[in-house]
């Protein structure tokens, strides 16, 4: 989380990481960077202050990566246009985060959805493991 810290300003600490052991995947790292940062940054914003973020990464059937925090979560009508280009909810949101990580999952062949799991609203990417996409080529 130190990496991210500069673009975090007073969020990085707030910040749970759970890694389950040795997760590759293939891709730029500075794009797999932005998804993460920008799914980080409305986490923190949904969260308020007092809310838990979590990053987690684990093996199931080729790499997951979920961003989850405790914010309000996101109603039926506003789900199916975040990730627009433009569109915010916040008064001072540049409504780009959330189609930068959608272009940058899509152009990788990954898939990411969105889901309110108990208290969680999860944003989950899909990646084949490094090793799995190596032994299918």
């Amino acid at each position: 989380m130190r990496l991210l810290e500069p673009t975090l300003p007073g969020g990085a600490d707030r910040v749970a990481v759970h890694i389950e052991g040795s997760v590759a995947v293939r891709a730029d790292g500075e794009a797999l960077l932005q998804v993460i940062v920008n799914l980080l940054k409305n986490a923190l914003q949904a969260s308020g202050a007092s809310g838990a973020v979590e990053v987690r990464a684990f093996e199931r059937s080729g790499v997951v990566i979920e961003v989850r925090d405790t914010g309000p979560g996101i109603s039926s009508g506003i789900r199916e246009r975040i990730f627009q280009p433009w569109f915010s909810t916040k008064a001072d949101g540049g409504g780009m985060g959330l189609s930068i990580v959608q272009r940058v999952v899509r152009s990788l062949d990954w898939k990411l959805d969105v889901a309110r799991e108990e208290s969680w609203t999860v944003f989950r990417i899909q990646a084949p493991s490094w090793t799995s996409r190596e032994e299918a080529e």
